[in-house]
């Protein structure tokens, strides 16, 4: 027979919750939730020790999370949420070494109305993301109502969502439950066994990823760069501690291009090709990582309400990618899940013995603050959908905010998640300068497919080691 674990008693006013995943967006949700007086309970599947430092966190062995060695950005939302909802945890970011980066538009100057609000809110965190997971689980490890239990993962719901099934056959009994199982959770199907179908839209990327990190004295002025170019994506990041990261994104479906980029040579000389990254490159920061890549990348939403708006699953909440995926080329993810932990929260705040209440409330917020970004991201992925051959924000919001500091400063705003996209293309005025702005075609020096794998962008004559082997 199965045994039971509960959760520590709780008084009248808190919850049993229990949160499945112990990584970005499941630590900010038992922060969240604990520090409302709920009793929490996280489940996580990685059995690995907790690291001493931040170095010691980079090398952390995360099976369940192969992203963290990835480029990531945080935006200003991010921020914005630690600073308004967890000081503490900004706090203790900054004293491991991340920094706040000013992306302010040049345009706007300090006479201006509102300029000490947007010079307060237009920050970005300059991090790691094994860092910023690093400071969360020390934040939820020191709350008193927060317990871990690791090396085992949840494979179900119980029935009405009263708590969760373990891979060990152990339960883990709640009054709610939050999922923060990531891209790779299988949410459905935890209630197909219970006869509720939760619908999902997916779209594929078409895209995979190669990220290198590298060690440099002045990483600490980097900010978060990206674009794309003739269908390739590209962003390099600023991290902590004198790290930064870039990133390149090519076709899933070209093994040759991938064999390329994956030779660690070409992939630096790949990135000299890129206007906006030569400044960066020129840096010469010291490798620390090799070429890693990284598939499978989607765009996808799934719907907890039916047709009639009544949600399915009372007492259950999905946050970031178990609830909603955007393609990680724009950095929105883990801002997206520190969001959500606390709607998961204020939604239970506003709702405290009404499990439906609390889910349609919750559902009700996302749809709102979250969807968005995954129609963004969906938007941006097909240019062809907004009649741009090259539908590149950065470059639309440089070239249309040069000359005007308040488009300049909505769109910053949009980009950072603290506006959303129908605050700037819903005013025709806006559209119509932005679509001016932008670069309906590639430009002649522009890389392309054909100029990442010319043999002679590294040695005039071919690679003398000869070509690098396919990627598997």
């Amino acid at each position: 027979m199965a045994r039971t674990v509960a959760n520590r008693c709780a008084s009248m006013l808190s919850m049993k919750v229990v949160i499945a995943g112990a990584g970005i967006g499941g630590l900010a949700a038992s922060l969240a939730l604990s520090r409302a007086g709920h009793d929490v309970t996280i489940v996580e599947r990685d059995d690995t020790p907790m690291p001493a430092d931040v170095e010691g966190a980079f090398a952390w062995d995360r099976r369940g999370a192969p992203q963290v060695r990835h480029t990531h950005g945080f935006p200003a939302l991010i921020r914005q949420v630690l600073r308004d909802r967890f000081p503490d945890v900004l706090d203790a970011l900054r004293a491991a070494g991340v920094r706040e980066v000013s992306i302010l538009p040049a345009s706007v100057t300090p006479e201006m109305p509102g300029y000490a609000r947007e010079a307060e809110d237009l920050q970005v965190l300059s991090c790691r993301r094994t860092t910023l997971e690093w400071v969360l689980r020390r934040c939820a490890l020191a709350e008193q109502n927060v317990a871990f239990v690791v090396g085992v993962g949840v494979v179900g719901v119980q029935p009405g969502a009263r708590g969760v099934r373990l891979d060990n056959d152990d339960v883990v009994e709640a009054e709610a439950v939050v999922a923060s199982t990531g891209r790779r959770g299988d949410v459905p199907a935890w209630f197909a066994e219970h006869g509720v179908e939760i619908l999902e839209e997916e779209h594929s990327t078409g895209t995979i990823y190669l990220s290198r990190f590298y060690r440099s004295d002045d990483a600490a002025t980097l900010g978060y760069i990206g674009g794309r170019r003739a269908g390739l994506g590209f962003v390099i990041a600023g991290a902590d501690n004198g790290t930064y990261s870039a990133t390149l994104a090519v076709d899933a479906q070209d093994k040759e291009l991938r064999a390329h980029l994956l030779d660690e040579e070409r992939f630096e000389a790949s990135l000299r090709l890129f206007r906006e990254m030569r400044p960066v490159v020129a840096r010469q920061g010291v490798p620390i990582t090799p070429v890693q890549t990284m598939g499978g990348l989607i765009n996808r939403i799934r719907r907890f309400v039916d047709d009639e708006g009544a949600p399915l699953t009372p007492g259950f909440f999905a946050i970031g990618d178990a609830h909603t995926c955007t393609n990680p080329l724009y950095g929105r993810g883990s801002s997206l899940a520190v969001l959500q932990a606390t709607l998961v929260a204020d939604a239970l705040a506003a709702h405290p013995a009404d499990r439906p209440g609390a889910s349609l409330a919750y559902e009700t917020a996302s749809q709102t603050r979250v969807e968005p970004w995954y129609e963004m991201s969906l938007l941006t992925d097909k240019p062809s959908a907004a009649n741009l051959a090259n539908f590149d924000l950065q470059s639309m919001r440089r070239a249309a905010g040069s000359n005007d500091p308040e488009i300049a400063v909505l769109m910053t705003r949009m980009m950072s998640l603290l506006a959303t996209p129908q605050e700037v293309f819903g005013a025709p005025e806006v559209v119509a300068k932005l679509a001016a702005a932008a670069e309906p075609k590639p430009r002649p020096h522009d890389p392309n497919r054909k100029t990442l794998t010319r043999a002679d962008i590294l040695f005039p004559g071919g690679h003398p080691a000869g070509p690098p082997s396919s990627a598997t």
